[in-house]
């Protein structure tokens, strides 16, 4: 079991991977807030609980990561990186035009990338397709963890899931949802209100969990929590995190880094480590 502190430091790695993917884009810009607000949840996952072997990438037994919310692609990168799917090469190269690590993930599972993503809501399903393939394979030891973005709850195709996952009791499903209270339109409330996300995930069935998505050690105890249903993490972030310009900031969905933004951006993250 890592500790804490290799947990957040693997985070604080995964942090600069991302920044530099973000500034190699260039003026077409990344979409830099969501990635920022998932990297604990990534850290925490890819660095002490899924079960994977990059040197035997299609074993059958591996739990799968599917990030529905597709935008969060550079912090599942910076994951694969951590977990050596993935190279220093790679990192460098990625969102730059010519490498196949896009602003979206393309399916790759030699690389560990399960799904291509881009249009949401459709993450959740392709994971009920997985968990029932897992059924009639006799596979009762692999998990499937699921990242939706608190404004991809909008989708009307992640409720139609959820009830597929409760009514096939697909307990390997585990669903993070990355409450950031930001969507590309604004706030989340704003655009289409949802009310309690809690009371509509455990009104389906699911056993709903709360914790703050920025803290490894609540995000381990959550996921190590065994429940008697399906079991959800709401894990409350924040957009941008890490940066000071980013933070909050809905403008900073999608944007581009210039010298300038990048350089403070770096300092930023190493004086906090400091």
């Amino acid at each position: 079991m890592k500790t804490g502190k290799e947990l957040e430091d693997m985070a604080y790695e995964m942090r600069k991977d991302v920044l530099r993917m973000a500034y190699h884009s260039g003026k077409k810009g990344a979409h830099l807030g969501g990635s920022l607000s998932a990297i604990e949840l990534l850290a925490v996952l890819y660095g002490e609980i899924m079960h994977y072997n990059p040197k035997e990438p299609l074993w059958e037994g591996r739990d799968r990561f599917i990030m529905s919310k597709a935008h969060g692609a550079m912090a599942l990168y910076a994951a694969l990186k951590q977990a050596g799917f993935l190279s220093e090469a790679d990192i460098a190269g990625a969102l730059d035009g010519t490498s196949p690590y896009y602003e979206h993930p393309q399916r790759n599972e030699e690389k560990g990338i399960e799904i291509s993503g881009g249009s949401l809501g459709q993450g959740l399903s392709l994971s009920v397709g997985m968990g029932l393939a897992m059924q009639k394979k006799r596979n009762g030891q692999s998990k499937i963890y699921v990242m939706l973005g608190d404004g991809e709850c909008n989708e009307g195709a992640v409720w139609e899931a959820a009830a597929s996952a409760i009514h096939f009791g697909l307990k390997q499903i585990v669903i993070l949802v990355d409450v950031n209270g930001l969507q590309y339109g604004g706030p989340t409330e704003k655009i289409l209100r949802a009310g309690s996300l809690k009371d509509r995930w455990s009104g389906m069935g699911f056993s709903v969990l709360e914790t703050d998505g920025h803290n490894v050690r609540k995000i381990r105890e959550a996921l190590l929590l065994q429940t008697d249903a399906p079991k959800v993490i709401l894990a409350h972030t924040v957009k941008g995190k890490g940066v000071s310009f980013a933070e909050n900031r809905v403008e900073w969905h999608s944007a581009f880094l210039t010298e300038a933004l990048y350089g403070q951006a770096m300092e930023e993250l190493g004086a906090c480590r400091k």
